[in-house]
């Protein structure tokens, strides 16, 4: 079951994992958002449900409007990563970082030690990896959690009073909770 995997190398589990070309994101972003569902039955119909109904509403409209939520998140995570001035400084030198030790680290001749140990390019983007990770949680930290419960207090709403019966599929009856 798992002897893909097992067999794989670590090499082959991140690069298959780090997008080869920016066509190949381009594809896959077009792929993600073509399962959106359109926008306007995303907003409407809106309705108070009964005591009974909120739990069914929300299990709905999470598995009608995932790819939906998705996008708003990503979107609300960008605008407040933008709007916090030092959050956008230390993204901005995370990718200038990023950028400067990719092309450091393609350098066959590059052989930085760490207590004596000559690192493999492999092991010099682990260790860059967790420090980015590590200075992105104490950073940008405050405003990537202040983003998410906003906007799972957005997500909460919006599944509670969207009404999903009032959804239809084109040329048919509404869909069914």
């Amino acid at each position: 079951m798992f002897g893909g995997v097992i067999g794989a190398s670590t090499e082959q589990v991140v690069g298959a994992a780090v997008p080869t070309s920016l066509g190949s994101v381009k594809e896959q972003a077009s792929s993600f958002m073509s399962k959106a569902q359109p926008w306007r039955q995303f907003v409407w119909p809106l309705s108070v449900p009964s005591a009974n109904e909120g739990c069914s509403r929300i299990s709905a409209n999470v598995f009608n409007y995932q790819t939906n939520y998705a996008i708003l998140f990503v979107v609300q995570l960008v605008l407040s990563v933008i709007l916090q001035p030092s959050a956008l400084m230390c993204i901005i030198v995370t990718v200038i970082t990023w950028v400067l030790f990719l092309k450091k680290n393609e350098d066959p001749d590059w052989a930085p030690k760490l207590g004596g140990v000559v690192l493999s390019p492999l092991q010099r983007w682990l260790l860059l990896a967790a420090i980015t990770t590590i200075v992105l949680l104490l950073w940008v930290g405050g405003v990537i959690f202040n983003a998410a419960l906003m906007y799972l207090l957005f997500f909460l709403a919006h599944g509670l009073l969207h009404d999903p019966a009032g959804r239809s599929v084109p040329g048919g009856d509404p869909v069914p909770i």
